[in-house]
């Protein structure tokens, strides 16, 4: 079997998957003249969000 990983695999040149998706919805606004947009949220943010949005709402 073929070994498919490079000889000098760097650990240091790794980014969290959710830096790499928000890099990449950077980019497709860009891509697009920002006819395309892209969020990248987690589940933490959306639970800010929707607790401020809430507070809001009861205000």
């Amino acid at each position: 079997m073929n070994d498919l990983w490079p000889n000098d695999f760097k650990i240091d040149d790794i980014k969290a998957p959710v830096t790499l998706l928000r890099e990449q919805a950077s980019l497709l606004g860009q891509k697009t003249q920002n006819i395309v947009e892209a969020q990248v949220r987690s589940l933490e943010t959306i639970a800010l969000s929707d607790s401020r949005e809430m507070a809001a709402l009861e205000k």
